[in-house]
This record gives structure tokens, sequence and C-alpha cells, in this order.
């Protein structure tokens, strides 16, 4: 029997009035400043999903298959510098000092400090915290055998570069779990590393797990993106909803960070990175869940095959679920249980665990992150989720 131990920072993100003071106060929407996308609270919906599993997995009066607990745990600062440089650190910790000031002088508690990353007095503490909590996820399934775990955490990480915040993320959680998972794990040795595999299947690309990752040794990157449709004689993005009083198009490129330059949206392309350990799994517009887990199980599948891990770490960004409003690239509540028990299946000698990226409305993620959290914690003979019967075969096969 599987038990999944969850982990949550969420300590950093009750709705108390010192978070309400002090807390992550949350980065500013590019369009209405009045939208703060992080807030104290925030995670309650998603705690509250995880709170009923524990819960309904205890009614028989045996031991829970799904345990809850809080980290409080804190990255040591020679695993911080193999994902970032010493001025960065330096700066975010100032950044969030300089914001506590602001709120004890009456001031506003923001601080603009990356691209859509704003800071605010707890920001530093809590990203620091979301890595912590992913360290305990990893040494979980390390030490325990028949055991998953998932980070419920936030902020999210996988766009932090190794010396800027981006799109609400500080640190780099999962590439910095990942390098920790390969350098400290029971299997690693004098003359072998453990073999890590992160699997991000966030919306958005994972440009910060890659700049982290990139060529490193015995890990392996496999990123679910999706790309905006671009006119290329216009030059602008062409998923949003054609305005013809203005020539625009409102709501444009959903695509993060950006590949190509869209001045009537202020979009500026950032690089690709390349590298031999990265797989990206790209996909224009808007999908199918099917079309989602067929292209998965024909690229990316084979590729994990072949690199046979021994941990896979999930970046499970939740804003990838249809109707999401900075997200949406189709993926269902199915979708997410039908990938990670698959991946279980087709991997069954890996240990299996889970970090919470993206997700911006609460009902749309909520049913996602319960069929997230049944992936991690269902064994084989409990199918039941009607996508993965019928997938099923093509992961065993595998």
């Amino acid at each position: 029997m599987t038990t999944l131990k969850i982990f949550t920072n969420d300590d950093i993100w009750r709705d108390t009035a010192e978070n309400r003071r002090y807390g992550h106060l949350g980065t500013c929407d590019r369009e209405d400043p009045s939208i703060r996308y992080d807030k104290p609270g925030k995670t309650s919906p998603l705690l509250a999903v995880a709170q009923e599993l524990v819960t309904s997995t205890h009614r028989d009066g045996n031991e829970p298959r799904i345990k809850l607990s809080t980290s409080h745990r804190k990255p040591e600062q020679r695993l911080l510098l193999q994902g970032h440089t010493q001025e960065y650190l330096d700066r975010l910790e100032s950044a969030s000092m300089v914001a506590k000031e602001r709120v004890d002088r009456g001031g506003v508690a923001i601080v603009p400090f990356g691209k859509e990353a704003d800071v605010s007095p707890g920001t530093y503490q809590a990203a620091l915290s979301s890595v912590g909590a992913a360290l305990d996820a990893v040494d979980s399934v390390h030490t325990h055998p028949h055991t998953t775990a998932f980070a419920l955490v936030w902020p999210p990480g996988h766009h932090a570069e190794p010396d800027q915040a981006m799109g609400f993320c500080y640190l780099s959680t999962a590439a910095l779990a990942a390098i920790y998972a390969r350098d400290r794990s029971p299997r690693a040795t004098t003359n072998r590393t453990s073999r890590v595999a992160l699997i991000d299947i966030d919306h958005h690309r994972g440009n910060g797990s890659a700049a982290v990752l990139a060529n490193q040794p015995d890990i392996l990157l496999i990123d679910q993106v999706y790309r905006s449709p671009y006119d290329d004689t216009a030059r602008r993005y062409t998923d949003g909803i054609f305005d013809p009083s203005t020539g625009l198009y409102a709501g444009a490129g959903k695509e993060y960070p950006y590949t190509r330059d869209d001045t009537s949206i202020g979009a500026r392309a950032h690089p690709v990175i390349q590298a031999q350990n990265i797989l990206h799994v790209e996909h224009e517009g808007f999908q199918s869940a099917e079309t989602l887990i067929t292209k998965f199980v024909d690229h990316a599948l084979p590729r994990l095959i072949e690199f046979q891990p021994d941990l896979v770490i999930w970046s499970v960004g939740l804003d990838s679920a249809v109707g999401d409003p900075l997200g949406g690239l189709g993926m269902t509540p199915d979708a997410f249980y039908t990938l990670v028990k698959g991946c279980r299946l087709a991997l069954p000698n890996a240990r299996h665990c889970g970090i919470l990226e993206g997700g911006y409305e609460p009902v749309i993620s909520a049913p996602c992150l319960r069929t997230t959290l049944l992936g991690f914690s269902e064994d084989e003979e409990e199918v039941s989720v009607a996508s993965f019967e019928r997938y099923a075969h093509r992961f065993v096969k595998a």
C-alpha cells in the first residue's frame, strides 16, 4: 500500500493579522494592479482538499494512507548557491527587508523586484519555506519505502532563474530539489549519483528550472509548454479575442515567458534554453486533454524509459487546467491523474514526489489537485478514472 505524505508551508499563508501585515501580499496583475495573485489564505482551498483526503482515508480505522504536515525546514545556503548567485540571494532578502520597513512606516508593502515578481515583507521567508518543504518531500520518498510525497507550497519556483525572479517565482524550488535529490539520496555513492527526472506540467515554460538544470549530469527535465499562436506578419500573438475597433487581440499571449516580441502587449522575447538533458514538449494553442496525454506518451515517456530515473519530481502547475485565468492549456482533473499514475506504472522502480507550481482559480485548481494527489496515492488495483483506463495500457507497455 502506498502512503502519500503532503508537506505544506501553510503557516506562511494563514490569514492571520501578522500575515496580513507582514506576509506575502503578492504580485500585481499586469493589467489591473488592484488584483493580487498571492495573499494570506491563498492556499486554504487547496489545503482543504488535502485535509479532506486525509480524513477520507482514515475513516476505516486503519492507518491513514495520506498524511499532512507543516514543514518548517529552511534550505542550506550551499544548496541555494547551486541554483542562484549570492548577489541575487542578497538582493531578494534585502528587498523583503525594505518592504517590511515600508510597512512599519505606514507605506505600501510591495517592492518592485523582478518580472511579474514583486516582493513584500514575507516573500523571502515564504520562498525559503517552499524549498524546505520540497526537500522534506524528497527525503520522505528516499527514506520510506512505498511512499510518495507532495509539497503543497506557495510561492512557486519554476520561473526563477539564477539571477532574476520572474512570474511569481523567487527561488527555483523544483530544480533545487532535483539537485538535492541527485546528490543526497541514499542511492548516491562516491561512484554514483541518483538519477532524477523533473517533469513540469505547468501551463507555462519552466524557464527557471531549465536555466538551473541545463547540462546537469544525471538530471532530465521534461517541460510541457503552451505556445501562443503568432502572426509573423503583424508580429503579434493571436490567442485572444480580436477587437476590430482596435485591430488588437484582447488578452493575447498566454505563453510565459514570451518567445516572440509583441509591442501591442509589451511582450519581449525571452531566450529558450536548449540542452541535451532538456525535452520541451510544446503545444501551440489550447489543446484537448487527449492530445496532451497522447503527446506526452509519444514523446516524453520514451525518453523517461530510456533515462530510468531513481526519482521523478513533478512540477504540478494547476494553471494548465481548462479555464485557468492565466493558463488553461487543456488539462482536466482526469488528465493530471492519468499522467502521474501512468508514469508510476511505467517507472515502477522510481520514487515519485510532486511540487505545486501555478494555479490561479481555486474552483478550477481544487478538483485538479484532488485527482493529482490520488494519482500519487492510489495503487494499481484502484483504477477508477476514465481517461486512465483508456491510456493505462500505453504506460504499461512502455
